[in-house]
Protein backbone atom coordinates (compact mmCIF):
# COMPACT_ATOMS: atom_id res chain seq x y z
CA UNK A 1 0.00 0.00 0.00
CA UNK A 2 2.83 2.53 0.66
CA UNK A 3 4.21 1.64 -2.78
CA UNK A 4 0.62 3.04 -3.97
CA UNK A 5 0.43 6.16 -2.25
CA UNK A 6 4.16 6.98 -3.48
CA UNK A 7 3.67 6.29 -6.68
CA UNK A 8 0.44 8.74 -6.99
CA UNK A 9 2.31 11.30 -5.11
CA UNK A 10 5.67 11.10 -7.99
CA UNK A 11 2.37 11.02 -10.15
CA UNK A 12 0.81 13.97 -8.71
CA UNK A 13 4.13 15.93 -7.91
CA UNK A 14 4.67 15.92 -11.66
CA UNK A 15 1.56 17.06 -12.91
CA UNK A 16 1.85 20.56 -11.21
CA UNK A 17 4.62 20.86 -13.94
CA UNK A 18 2.44 20.64 -16.87
CA UNK A 19 0.00 23.81 -15.46
CA UNK A 20 0.52 26.74 -17.22
CA UNK A 21 1.50 30.12 -15.55
CA UNK A 22 -1.02 31.72 -12.68
CA UNK A 23 -1.05 33.82 -9.96
CA UNK A 24 0.15 31.87 -6.84
CA UNK A 25 0.17 29.02 -9.06
CA UNK A 26 1.29 25.93 -7.24
CA UNK A 27 -1.58 26.66 -4.37
CA UNK A 28 -3.98 26.96 -7.38
CA UNK A 29 -2.89 23.54 -9.00
CA UNK A 30 -3.22 22.05 -5.12
CA UNK A 31 -6.29 23.21 -4.48
CA UNK A 32 -8.01 22.26 -8.38
CA UNK A 33 -6.49 18.75 -7.99
CA UNK A 34 -7.15 17.75 -4.89
CA UNK A 35 -10.88 18.93 -5.45
CA UNK A 36 -10.89 17.24 -9.27
CA UNK A 37 -9.25 14.44 -7.09
CA UNK A 38 -11.73 14.05 -3.60
CA UNK A 39 -15.27 14.86 -5.94
CA UNK A 40 -13.60 10.80 -8.12
CA UNK A 41 -12.97 9.44 -4.60
CA UNK A 42 -16.20 10.44 -3.42
CA UNK A 43 -17.75 9.04 -6.70
CA UNK A 44 -16.29 5.62 -6.63
CA UNK A 45 -16.23 5.31 -2.12
CA UNK A 46 -20.02 5.92 -2.44
CA UNK A 47 -21.21 2.84 -3.95
CA UNK A 48 -18.10 0.37 -3.07
CA UNK A 49 -17.24 1.74 0.32
CA UNK A 50 -19.89 3.87 2.32
CA UNK A 51 -23.12 2.07 1.87
CA UNK A 52 -21.66 -1.34 2.69
CA UNK A 53 -20.04 0.47 6.24
CA UNK A 54 -23.38 1.47 6.94
CA UNK A 55 -24.10 -2.25 6.41
CA UNK A 56 -21.26 -2.32 8.66
CA UNK A 57 -19.13 -4.57 5.99
CA UNK A 58 -16.00 -3.17 5.69
CA UNK A 59 -13.33 -3.65 2.48
CA UNK A 60 -10.83 -2.48 4.32
CA UNK A 61 -8.12 -2.97 1.15
CA UNK A 62 -10.21 -1.23 -0.73
CA UNK A 63 -10.60 1.88 2.06
CA UNK A 64 -6.69 1.81 2.43
CA UNK A 65 -6.31 2.47 -1.52
CA UNK A 66 -8.56 5.50 -1.00
CA UNK A 67 -7.05 6.62 1.82
CA UNK A 68 -3.79 6.87 0.08
CA UNK A 69 -5.13 8.35 -3.25
CA UNK A 70 -6.40 10.97 -0.80
CA UNK A 71 -3.14 11.32 1.10
CA UNK A 72 -0.95 11.70 -1.40
CA UNK A 73 -2.50 15.19 -2.25
CA UNK A 74 -1.68 16.73 1.07
CA UNK A 75 1.79 15.02 0.86
CA UNK A 76 2.66 16.56 -2.11
CA UNK A 77 0.86 20.18 -0.75
CA UNK A 78 3.76 19.68 1.86
CA UNK A 79 6.22 19.58 -0.86
CA UNK A 80 5.63 21.98 -3.68
CA UNK A 81 2.82 24.35 -1.81
CA UNK A 82 3.91 27.33 0.70
CA UNK A 83 1.25 26.67 3.02
CA UNK A 84 -0.06 28.16 6.85
CA UNK A 85 1.25 26.23 10.01
CA UNK A 86 -2.51 24.92 10.94
CA UNK A 87 -3.06 23.68 7.50
CA UNK A 88 0.48 22.13 7.10
CA UNK A 89 0.01 20.70 11.01
CA UNK A 90 -3.20 19.14 9.36
CA UNK A 91 -1.67 17.39 6.19
CA UNK A 92 1.04 15.78 8.70
CA UNK A 93 -1.34 14.97 10.91
CA UNK A 94 -3.57 13.07 7.65
CA UNK A 95 -0.13 11.48 6.78
CA UNK A 96 0.25 9.91 9.68
CA UNK A 97 -3.38 8.82 10.47
CA UNK A 98 -2.54 7.27 6.67
CA UNK A 99 0.42 5.28 7.88
CA UNK A 100 -1.86 4.19 10.80
CA UNK A 101 -4.49 2.98 8.74
CA UNK A 102 -2.42 0.73 6.58
CA UNK A 103 -2.11 -1.32 9.81
CA UNK A 104 -5.66 -1.70 10.90
CA UNK A 105 -8.66 -3.85 9.90
CA UNK A 106 -11.77 -1.65 9.96
CA UNK A 107 -14.08 -4.64 10.63
CA UNK A 108 -12.60 -4.27 13.78
CA UNK A 109 -11.26 -1.45 14.92
CA UNK A 110 -13.13 1.81 15.80
CA UNK A 111 -9.95 3.71 15.33
CA UNK A 112 -9.87 2.62 11.63
CA UNK A 113 -14.13 3.47 11.20
CA UNK A 114 -13.01 6.89 13.19
CA UNK A 115 -10.22 8.04 10.59
CA UNK A 116 -12.65 6.60 8.20
CA UNK A 117 -15.33 8.86 8.79
CA UNK A 118 -13.19 11.78 8.95
CA UNK A 119 -11.45 11.01 6.08
CA UNK A 120 -15.14 10.89 4.20
CA UNK A 121 -16.76 14.19 5.06
CA UNK A 122 -13.72 15.84 4.59
CA UNK A 123 -13.24 14.63 1.08
CA UNK A 124 -17.37 15.48 0.63
CA UNK A 125 -16.40 18.69 0.84
CA UNK A 126 -14.28 18.80 -2.13
CA UNK A 127 -16.11 22.10 -3.26
CA UNK A 128 -13.88 24.11 -0.50
CA UNK A 129 -11.13 23.36 -2.58
CA UNK A 130 -12.17 24.39 -5.61
CA UNK A 131 -13.42 27.95 -4.17
CA UNK A 132 -9.74 28.21 -2.59
CA UNK A 133 -8.23 27.69 -6.51
CA UNK A 134 -10.52 29.81 -8.26
CA UNK A 135 -10.69 32.80 -5.12
CA UNK A 136 -7.21 33.35 -6.54
CA UNK A 137 -7.47 33.40 -10.29
CA UNK A 138 -10.99 35.09 -10.25
CA UNK A 139 -14.17 34.12 -11.55
CA UNK A 140 -17.57 35.88 -11.73
CA UNK A 141 -19.91 33.53 -9.82
CA UNK A 142 -17.04 33.19 -6.79
CA UNK A 143 -18.95 34.54 -4.17
CA UNK A 144 -21.47 32.03 -4.46
CA UNK A 145 -19.14 29.35 -4.88
CA UNK A 146 -17.50 30.81 -1.53
CA UNK A 147 -21.46 30.48 -0.04
CA UNK A 148 -21.88 27.08 -1.14
CA UNK A 149 -18.35 26.41 0.59
CA UNK A 150 -19.05 27.38 4.09
CA UNK A 151 -22.42 25.56 4.05
CA UNK A 152 -21.17 22.09 2.59
CA UNK A 153 -18.30 22.39 5.28
CA UNK A 154 -20.75 23.18 8.06
CA UNK A 155 -22.84 20.30 7.31
CA UNK A 156 -19.63 17.96 7.26
CA UNK A 157 -18.10 19.18 9.90
CA UNK A 158 -21.24 19.05 12.10
CA UNK A 159 -21.77 15.56 10.90
CA UNK A 160 -18.17 14.45 11.66
CA UNK A 161 -17.65 15.64 14.95
CA UNK A 162 -21.46 14.85 15.77
CA UNK A 163 -20.34 11.11 14.89
CA UNK A 164 -17.02 11.39 16.91
CA UNK A 165 -18.68 12.67 20.08
CA UNK A 166 -21.37 10.20 19.94
CA UNK A 167 -19.49 6.79 18.74
CA UNK A 168 -15.92 7.30 19.60
CA UNK A 169 -14.17 6.63 23.03
CA UNK A 170 -11.17 9.16 22.28
CA UNK A 171 -8.86 6.38 24.13
CA UNK A 172 -6.35 6.49 21.29
CA UNK A 173 -3.73 9.49 22.19
CA UNK A 174 -1.79 9.76 18.56
CA UNK A 175 -5.50 9.68 17.29
CA UNK A 176 -6.50 12.58 19.60
CA UNK A 177 -3.44 14.63 18.89
CA UNK A 178 -3.86 14.51 14.92
CA UNK A 179 -7.97 15.15 15.36
CA UNK A 180 -6.68 18.92 17.41
CA UNK A 181 -4.85 19.69 14.42
CA UNK A 182 -7.13 18.79 12.02
CA UNK A 183 -10.27 20.30 13.98
CA UNK A 184 -8.23 23.37 14.66
CA UNK A 185 -7.20 23.54 11.08
CA UNK A 186 -11.03 23.18 10.46
CA UNK A 187 -12.27 26.09 12.84
CA UNK A 188 -9.87 28.18 10.99
CA UNK A 189 -11.37 26.96 7.44
CA UNK A 190 -14.79 28.09 8.64
CA UNK A 191 -13.92 31.20 9.41
CA UNK A 192 -11.95 31.85 6.77
CA UNK A 193 -15.15 31.19 4.46
CA UNK A 194 -17.20 32.83 6.13
CA UNK A 195 -15.12 35.97 6.30
CA UNK A 196 -14.69 35.84 2.52
CA UNK A 197 -18.53 34.86 1.78
CA UNK A 198 -19.10 38.99 3.16
CA UNK A 199 -16.37 40.72 1.57
CA UNK A 200 -15.53 38.81 -1.86
CA UNK A 201 -17.10 41.23 -5.22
Amino acid sequence: MYLLFFLLSALLYYIYDFFPALPRREYVIKNFCKSVGLCILCAIAIPTVVIPAFNNIWHTELIRMIAAAYVSHDFVGLLRVKLSWSTRLHHVSSFVLMCVCFHLDFATSLLGQAIFVYTFCSSMAFVVNLYLAVRIIGWEYKIMLCRLSFVVYSVCCVCNWSWHLYYYDFQDPVYVIALIFIVWDDIYLLKFLWRDSHIVS
